[in-house]
């Protein structure tokens, strides 16, 4: 009985931290950060992919 609740707590806890642990990874990944010379300006739910309103000047 002990040893059962044990594991309960252990695996709800593992669980938890996990999900922590995949939340920061994906804030992470998304975080974008603009020189002191440009503007950074995200619109819509699509972070970093290219699509028809993504202008990018190449130097």
């Amino acid at each position: 009985m002990i040893i059962s609740d044990f594991f309960n707590v252990l695996l709800s806890s593992g669980l938890t931290i996990f999900i922590i642990i995949i939340i920061l990874a994906i804030l992470i990944a998304s975080y974008k950060k603009a020189s002191p010379n440009e503007v950074l300006i995200i619109t819509g739910g699509c972070l970093g992919k290219k699509g028809p309103y993504l202008i990018e000047e190449d130097k």
